[in-house]
């Protein structure tokens, strides 16, 4: 056989066999680079990259380190929104843990519907929902799941579901672990108690005071609470649900 005609043989892939053209540097079928041996190639499993994903689908890639959502200047560009502030807030990427953090902005930053206490540092993760003023976004970073933690109770905002995981539940405009940001409601509010003898609320010395079904509770005394109890402040009414309850069909917090 001369030399022309062993220049002119197919070159057999030793990774998938794939019988490529004379002349190829790589495989067609895998990439790999022909004349090195097999067990020189390895594959590399990338890791993912965090993502903002819109509800128009466009993809925001976060970058180690601070990430400025604004209006002007910064990583994350929404100038085409006016209910988000210059400096609207920051989302800090630290290895595999991610947070949002409000840096004061007018409309608030929200995360899967509640408000952010402003200058507080809050983990995110995969699936959450953040909103920044009227601009929403899907977070997406598989390295960040959430350890779900079951709820001991329920409180039902305009449709949306917030879950209670901790014995005490602090609502409030300015502080807590739910911001209601309602003129009306006082900055720290109320609060609700999950204990072994029941669920209660306490309202906290607000200038409005707190409503349950209707009625207004005394300032500073543990009220009891049952499921589908109707609680209201400063105008901005909530339903208190149970788990494991038959919700049946809930009365609407709008409702009275």
């Amino acid at each position: 056989m001369s030399e022309e005609t062993v220049a002119l043989q197919p070159i057999e892939c030793p990774i998938c066999h794939f019988q490529n053209p004379p002349g190829e540097k790589f495989c067609q079928d895998c990439g790999f680079l022909l004349g090195s041996e097999a067990g020189e190639w390895e594959e590399k499993e990338e890791k993912p990259q965090p993502l903002l994903i819109s509800s128009d689908g466009k993809e925001y890639t976060l970058k180690e380190g601070e990430n400025l959502v604004g209006r002007e200047s910064a990583d994350i560009l929404l100038f085409y929104d006016k209910s988000v502030s210059r400096k609207h807030a920051l989302i800090i990427l630290e290895g595999d843990k991610c947070y949002v953090q409000d840096l004061g902005s007018t409309n608030g930053t929200f995360i899967n519907g509640v408000r952010l206490s402003p200058g507080v540092k809050t983990q995110i993760y995969d699936g959450d929902s953040i909103s920044f003023g009227d601009s929403t976004f899907r977070f997406s970073y598989p390295l960040s799941r959430k350890e779900e933690i079951p709820a001991k109770a329920i409180l039902i905002l305009e449709g949306k579901e917030i879950p209670i995981t901790k014995e005490e539940f602090l609502i409030g405009r300015r502080e807590g672990d739910l911001i209601v940001p309602n003129p009306y409601v006082s900055g720290r509010h109320c609060k609700i108690y999950i204990e072994e003898g029941g669920a209660f609320i306490e309202d906290l010395g607000s200038t409005n005071g707190t409503f349950l079904n209707g009625k207004e509770i005394e300032r500073g005394v543990k009220t009891a609470l049952e499921d589908g109890a109707i609680i209201e402040i400063g105008g901005t009414k909530l339903v208190f649900r149970l788990p494991g309850e038959d919700r049946g069909e809930d009365r609407e917090a709008e409702g009275g």
